[in-house]
């Protein structure tokens, strides 16, 4: 008979994964945000964009081909159309910052189209449009 499978809380997870990411140099709110996605991305059963990514984030932040820290550079800002060049700064997060700056500009425009380019490893994108779109 063989072991059971080990199981973790949600949360615990998340953690170690944001203490490993923290660890490694990321910002903390670029860690937080990746750990939640990667973490969203197994519990819906996408083990491919969940935390099997870990690992490759730790080696491009280790070999400095990620950014730990920084800020999109705005190409492009009109009212209803944003473009950022990700500069290799961590995708989900990246995401997040790009949705969380689209929703009132949704709200108030009622259309609004977006793009971001040179991210590193987007990942689920699943868990980060799922939340925010009920936002809008």
């Amino acid at each position: 008979m063989s072991a059971p499978t080990p199981r973790f809380a949600h949360d615990q997870l998340t953690d170690l994964a944001v203490r490993m990411l923290d660890r490694a140099g990321m910002e903390h709110d670029k860690s937080l945000a990746v750990a939640h996605i990667l973490v969203e991305g197994d519990l819906l059963g996408h083990t491919t964009h969940g935390l099997g990514l870990l690992a490759p984030y730790l080696k491009e932040l280790e070999a400095g081909t990620m950014l730990r820290s920084g800020e999109p550079a705005v190409i492009s800002d009109r009212p209803a159309a944003l473009t950022w060049d990700g500069r290799r700064l961590p995708g989900p997060w990246l995401v997040l910052k790009a949705i969380d700056t689209a929703i009132p500009r949704a709200r108030d425009l009622d259309i609004l189209v977006g793009a971001d380019v040179i991210a590193v490893i987007v990942g689920e994108i699943g868990p980060i449009s799922g939340e925010r779109v009920v936002e809008i």
